[in-house]
């Protein structure tokens, strides 16, 4: 699904959408155009015109080419945003999409030098004021009109400027990334998960997503070869994007990449330290080794970075069950030499021990 900015020959499907989504808000609520004419139940296409021209951004959600959600958000003060208009279809709900229109409106806000989101809701719709709660929305005012058959309560969050969304993925295939970075003209190797599975010559499990390892000192060339598609620098904390030209230093040591605003995400870069012409494990730089040695390839010429070192940086104090079952895959393809580097490494990053030396001894 793709969320895009909808333009004014769209805003009659916008309008529609509108009112279709709020319909089941006026039922519930016993909302109609005599007790309630502004409700977005009742929506024209002339009136969301008029918002629009009176600083409305507008954005839509599609799924194929139909249009299932909007999200607007409108500037109150040159901090303050209004999201308005947050609308899905009633066949299209629960499934997330309502989540991702927010985010993308936090993004959209935060590019623009928001720093707070504020909305107005029915107080009496307690389903969808607990769903804003558990957003972070902390309630401001409740107050009641006269013109209303409702009481507005109005709600507000405070955003930083790494609000992004880190859960939609729609990973490159490995192919497809080998094919993009071949054409850069530096060292590069398929990493994580993926690695191993090339080693091994075939998937052992279920992959979230597509990493890929490039050395740091060449990120610039990869930041202008990239220059066309979204990149965001990581643990600011969380996600931020990544400015042309700025040369990423440690603790910044990947970077997420999409194609536009409002895709999902499509790979990782990950960055490996190094000195001259070693690479240096960065959570104990006394470990390293010749970059010529970091990788091996597939008979059709991927590159991937070396099973034992691979395992290396999945092998933390606090490893996930996913590494532990990388480790289990590998351990019967692996040579002895590698296991032993392996185990020599593990005992010198863990001296009072650690569960994958007590595996790789027993």
């Amino acid at each position: 699904m793709k969320i895009r900015p909808i333009d004014l020959e769209h805003l009659t499907i916008a309008a529609d959408l509108i009112r279709q989504s709020f319909r089941t808000v006026a039922e519930e609520f016993g909302l109609s155009p005599d007790n309630c004419p502004t409700h977005p139940s009742f929506l024209t296409e002339e009136r969301l015109c008029a918002h629009v021209a009176d600083g409305l951004q507008l954005f839509g959600c599609s799924a194929g080419e139909a249009l299932v959600g909007v999200i607007g958000i409108k500037q109150r003060t040159p901090r303050d945003f209004e999201i308005e208009r947050l609308a899905v279809l009633p066949e299209y709900r629960h499934r997330g999409i309502g989540a991702k229109l927010m985010i993308f409106a936090w993004e959209q806000i935060v590019r623009q030098g928001g720093e707070k989101a504020c909305i107005g809701i029915i107080d009496e719709n307690v389903v969808l004021k607990a769903w804003y709660q558990r957003w972070g929305f902390i309630v401001t005012e409740i107050k009641r009109f006269p013109h209303l058959p409702f009481t507005v309560c109005q709600m507000e969050k405070v955003l930083n400027r790494s609000i992004v969304d880190d859960t939609d993925w729609a990973p490159f295939t490995v192919n497809a990334l080998a094919h993009l970075f071949s054409e850069m003209g530096i060292p590069w190797w398929i990493s994580g998960g993926w690695a191993l599975d090339l080693y091994l010559g075939k998937q052992t499990r279920p992959h979230a997503d597509t990493d890929i390892l490039i050395l740091r000192n060449d990120q610039l060339l990869v930041q202008e070869h990239l220059r066309d598609w979204q990149l965001f620098k990581t643990h600011q904390p969380g996600l931020a994007p990544w400015p042309m030209g700025e040369y990423l230093h440690p603790p910044v040591n990947s970077i997420w990449v999409r194609r536009e605003e409002g895709a999902p995400w499509a790979f990782e870069i990950m960055l490996m330290e190094t000195e001259g012409d070693e690479w240096v494990f960065r959570r104990l730089p006394a470990i390293r080794g010749p970059i010529r040695e970091l990788g091996l390839q597939t008979d059709a010429g991927i590159s991937y970075l070396a099973p034992e070192i691979q395992l290396l940086y999945k092998g933390r104090q606090e490893y996930r069950q996913k590494d532990l079952q990388d480790l289990q895959a590998i351990m019967p393809k692996l040579p002895a030499k590698k296991k032993q580097w392996l185990l020599e490494c593990l005992r010198r990053q863990f001296p009072g021990g650690h569960d994958w030396i007590d595996y790789l001894v027993g």
